[in-house]
């Protein structure tokens, strides 16, 4: 009987080594996942947050000599199903003045469209450093999505100094309804005349051809689109090598738990 009870406690007291291994290894499976999901949530977000739609004035900042012309792009990037664009530019009339705005091929390789400026109602407005209603539409039920030129715009320098090009009171709205407003980023530019820079040009390669598809006609005010929803200038997400982490990272965590599970049952085993 003494023989046998030795026996029962070995045998317990071997199970219980061999629930412990198997827990000790459960532990460090899901801890080693549990790092692996938080390595790939932050080299993901950066990615997710460059996906952000953008728009900018191109090149951010331009020389420029007086006397001279410059023109900039207004640029949209990684937009989904844009139908439709209206924004106000602001400038510092003291040094340059706004003399041509010209539609640009991003909405209208899509389909036909209605570009608006208003050239000969604005030269008050302008003489002020202000063009209301700059605007393009789609005349069809689908979008453009991707990144493009949206318009290109035209300066003629009066004397030196520096002027901001802004963007204001902005609306990108999906196709076919000014309810589906699409947010995103600004980034103004910034000119500057009285150095030995030659006038810039666009950095694009892509020259946007004049707009054919139809005459201008007066554009809604902002009121009728509703309130902008896009948000101030902000820095854009640093670039991150996010398949040189995750990839690894799943290979490392895929070689330990094979290397736990094999364990485990060598411990039963035994």
């Amino acid at each position: 009987m003494h023989y046998v009870g030795s026996l029962n406690i070995r045998e317990e007291a071997i199970e219980l080594r061999r629930e412990t291994r198997k827990m000790k290894a459960q532990n460090l499976l899901f801890t080693v996942l549990l790092l692996l999901s938080i390595i790939a949530m932050f080299s993901l977000a950066p990615t997710m947050a460059q996906q952000t739609t953008k728009l900018s004035i191109i090149p951010s900042t331009t020389s420029a000599q007086v006397g001279s012309n410059f023109t900039v792009n207004l640029e949209v990037s990684n937009v989904q199903d844009l139908g439709g664009w209206n924004l106000n530019l602001t400038w510092n009339p003291q040094v340059i003045n706004l003399t041509q705005v010209t539609e640009g091929p991003f909405l209208a390789s899509v389909g036909s469209t209605m570009f608006t400026w208003s050239p000969s109602m604005s030269p008050i407005s302008r003489s002020l450093g202000f063009l209301p209603g700059v605007a393009d539409v789609l005349l069809q039920a689908t979008g453009a999505s991707g990144s493009g030129v949206l318009a290109t715009i035209t300066f003629h320098v009066l004397r030196s100094g520096t002027s901001p090009i802004s963007i204001d009171g902005t609306q990108l709205i999906g196709p076919a309804s000014v309810d589906n407003q699409i947010p995103a980023t600004l980034t103004n530019g910034i000119v500057n005349v009285g150095g030995s820079s030659s006038s810039s040009t666009p950095a694009s390669s892509t020259t946007p051809p004049p707009s054919t598809t139809s005459t201008p006609t007066p554009h809604p005010s902002n009121d009728d689109l509703g309130s902008p929803t896009q948000s101030p200038d902000s820095p854009q997400a640093p670039e991150f090598p996010t398949l040189l982490v995750v990839l690894p990272s799943i290979f490392l965590a895929s070689a330990a738990s094979l290397l736990l599970l094999k364990k485990a049952k060598t411990g039963q085993s035994k």
